[in-house]
């Protein structure tokens, strides 16, 4: 009985980060919603509201613009991507990166010395 809910609980878990993954924004993500007539309220909404990955690189953002992507979209997803805080490396300190309402990740930088 405890194997079949170990196995249970392990097999929602790779169900769960499968079904996240699949939902996460990026820059053809968006510009799709737009080519569907998405409304760029709706569209702002979805990205502050879901786990992104945007390419916020100067080509990146050229093709964004070409692509019709409005400048009150591609501000709101340079702002998602500058939201995630980096932790300096050197400290060896756990941080924490507040990815969406309840969700936390944590992130120990580790070494291997000689």
């Amino acid at each position: 009985m405890l194997k079949k809910l170990t196995f249970l609980s392990f097999a929602i878990l790779i169900l769960t980060i499968q079904i996240e993954a699949a939902e996460q924004l990026t820059n053809a993500s968006v510009i799709n919603m737009i080519k569907i007539g998405l409304n760029e309220e709706i569209i702002i909404t979805k990205i502050k509201s879901s786990v992104c990955d945007f390419d916020t690189s100067d080509k990146a953002l050229l093709d964004l613009q070409s692509n019709g992507i409005s400048m009150n979209i591609i501000k709101t997803m340079i702002e998602k991507s500058a939201a995630v805080p980096v932790a300096k490396p050197e400290t060896g300190i756990p941080a924490v990166l507040q990815m969406n309402q309840g969700e936390m990740f944590f992130m120990v930088k580790s070494e291997l010395k000689k």
